[in-house]
């Protein structure tokens, strides 16, 4: 045996040979700042997870025309003047808190005017509240709506009609998302990674919509059955996958839906 006894490392030992400890400090140090930089490289290189809002905590009041159908929403009158080809309300999306849909909470309120409280959850132009624990309201003649509120008040008794525009059929491709957390509640909320999530969302009964992207511009269509019935339960196999779709394209004021037989779904 050759060498200095001194210089033989033994790893139960307190402290290593002295004349290792110079190149051991280099070698943490390197792997310390190598470890660091990769972490911080892995998170540059990442895609933005979207610009989706949650307003947790801050509840907001509005006041509009329930609507139950296709999907329990709110439909807002954007008040000023009107546009051409603009349409002249806004539709929000009703959702209750935690992965539940507000179908039940909204039964037997379509067409009337309500106040309701909630959290706005929004992006790409399409917004949902998350409906607080608070009871609906119905609106009574000249019940004017309070600061913050959006709306605008009518006769409880009084029910108005919806008259949607077909756009014609489409075949589209794109991934089905839960609107709620696709539109700001979790980051992603789309895509292999969110699929698990997204499928207890949807059998929950938040509204599934069909998100198509071609480069920079993105369009979401809420989904539903061919006779504008609920799909949740059809759709949960095709979550968070690249799909085909053919169906006829509605417009609801600002809100786009699709309706298609989920059995012609076809997964690319």
């Amino acid at each position: 045996m050759t060498g200095d006894a001194r210089d033989f490392y033994i790893g139960y030992a307190e402290r290593a040979p002295a004349s290792m400890r110079p190149f051991l400090k280099v070698l943490v140090s390197v792997l310390v700042l190598l470890g660091i930089g990769t972490g911080v490289a892995l998170v540059v290189s990442q895609p933005p997870y979207g610009p989706g809002v949650f307003e947790f905590l801050e509840l907001r009041s509005f006041t509009g025309v329930l609507r139950e159908h296709p999907v329990p929403h709110l439909e807002v009158p954007r008040g000023g003047t009107p546009v051409a080809g603009v349409p002249e309300d806004s539709r929000y999306l009703l959702v209750e808190l935690g992965k539940v849909g507000a179908a039940a909470r909204v039964a037997g309120m379509d067409g009337r005017h309500v106040r309701v409280h909630g959290t706005l959850i929004y992006a790409d132009g399409r917004t949902m509240i998350e409906l607080s624990e608070d009871p609906l309201e119905l609106l009574a003649d000249g019940d004017a709506g309070g600061p913050g509120e959006a709306g605008d008040p009518g006769n409880p008794g009084e029910t108005v009609a919806e008259s949607p525009r077909s756009l014609g059929r489409f075949t589209l491709i794109g991934e089905i998302v839960d609107s709620k957390c696709f539109l700001g509640v979790m980051k992603p909320g789309r895509l292999k990674t969110h699929k698990a999530c997204a499928i207890r969302c949807i059998a929950g009964g938040i509204p599934p919509i069909l998100v198509v992207q071609d480069g920079e511009r993105i369009a979401h269509l809420v989904l539903v059955g061919a006779d504008g019935e609920p799909v949740n339960d059809a759709v949960l196999e095709l979550v968070a996958e690249p799909v085909r779709v053919d169906g006829e394209v509605e417009r609801h004021g600002d809100l786009l839906v699709l309706r298609a037989d989920p059995a012609t779904i076809e997964r690319l």
